[in-house]
This record gives C-alpha cells, sequence and structure tokens, in this order.
C-alpha cells in the first residue's frame, strides 16, 4: 500500500469541530481495493470523509439523506 499526503482547498464544515474549512489534508491510498481519499481536518485533525475521487465540497453529514420515516413497532 502505498500512501501520499497532500493539502487541498475544499469547502466544507467539519462535523466534529463544527469550524468552516478552506483547506484540509488529504491522504491518497493505493491499495488492492483501489485508490481512496482520505480528508481530514485541519483544526481538529479528525477524518471528514473517505471518497474515491478528489471532491472540492464535502456535504455536511445529515443534509443530503432524507430521514427513515419507519416507526417502531408497538408493543
Amino acid at each position: 500500500m502505498k500512501t501520499e499526503i497532500e493539502r487541498e482547498k475544499i469547502h466544507a464544515v467539519c462535523p466534529h469541530c463544527s469550524k468552516k474549512l478552506d483547506n484540509a489534508w488529504v491522504f491518497r491510498l493505493d491499495s488492492v481495493i483501489g485508490v481512496r481519499y482520505v480528508y481530514f481536518c485541519e483544526q481538529c485533525q479528525k477524518r471528514i470523509g473517505i471518497f474515491q475521487h478528489k471532491v472540492v465540497e464535502i456535504p455536511s453529514p445529515g443534509i443530503s439523506f432524507q430521514q427513515n420515516n419507519i416507526k417502531p413497532p408497538l408493543s
């Protein structure tokens, strides 16, 4: 496995520290399953997301997914 680290300009909000990010650390991972890009927050250094391609805008968690409307069974 091969790893490269670089700094990229992005538009995102960190889900951990809630800070607006203009830059992030990007780790490129080459492995047997293909290339993956892991984005880390510059402020708190926690993982923001893993993608198959480089991205410029990282969606905030929960915004692009609709809520599950399934109700729990009555007991």
